[in-house]
C-alpha cells in the first residue's frame, strides 16, 4: 500500500498531500505495535522482542528497549514534574487559544519535535539493534521506493518526522 501511494503522489501531484497523509497513517500503526512490544502485549517473549523490533519499531528507527525504557517511566511518572518532556509536551498545553501550542504544532512540522524524541529514546537503546534497524530501512529503500533516497526522504522520512509528530499531538 505505501507503494502505491508514493506512486500515487509521484504521477499525481496534486494527491501528493493526501499520500503524505496516508502514509502517516501507516506510521502510526507501526508506532501503536512498537508501543504494545513495549508493554510486552504482543505474545510471549521471544516474539514480542522479535516482532515489536523486526515488525513494528525497526521500520520507524526504533528499538523497543530505546522506545520501552522511558516510555515505562513516562508511565511511572505520568503527569508529574518527573514526566519526560517528549511525552508531557504532547498533553500539557491543548488549548488552541494558547500561542504555545502554536509554537509546538510548528515545532512539529518543521521535524524538531522528532528530533528531540528520537534523541531522548537513543539514549536507552540498544546498540545491537542498529544493524537490524539499517537492515530494515535498506529493505523500505529498495522494497518500496526502488533504492530512489529522494523518494525516501520525501515520502518516508520527512512525514514521519513532520507531520507524524503532528498527528501525534493531537491525538496526545
Amino acid at each position: 500500500a505505501i507503494y502505491l501511494l508514493v506512486k500515487i503522489g509521484l504521477s499525481y501531484p496534486f494527491l501528493f498531500p493526501i499520500s503524505i497523509l496516508f502514509i502517516c497513517g501507516f506510521a502510526s500503526t507501526f508506532l501503536q505495535l512498537a508501543h504494545e512490544g513495549a508493554h510486552n502485549c504482543l505474545g510471549s517473549k521471544g516474539f514480542n522482542s522479535w516482532f515489536g523490533n523486526w515488525m513494528a519499531a525497526y521500520p520507524v528507527g526504533l528499538d523497543l528497549d530505546g522506545y520501552g525504557i522511558p516510555h515505562a517511566r513516562h508511565h511511572a511518572y505520568l503527569n508529574s514534574a518527573l514526566d519526560s518532556k517528549t511525552d508531557s509536551e504532547k498533553y500539557r498545553i491543548c488549548d488552541i487559544r494558547n500561542p504555545e501550542l502554536w509554537l509546538l504544532f510548528v515545532k512539529d512540522l518543521t521535524g524538531i519535535t522528532a528530533i528531540k524524541t528520537r534523541l531522548s529514546y537513543g539514549k536507552e537503546g540498544n546498540s545491537k539493534s542498529l544493524p537490524g534497524i539499517c537492515l530494515v530501512q535498506f529493505l523500505i529503500i529498495w522494497l518500496l521506493f526502488d533504492l530512489n533516497l529522494l523518494h525516501y526522504a520525501i515520502f518516508w522520512v520527512t512525514p514521519l518526522a513532520t507531520v507524524h509528530m503532528a498527528f501525534q499531538r493531537v491525538r496526545g
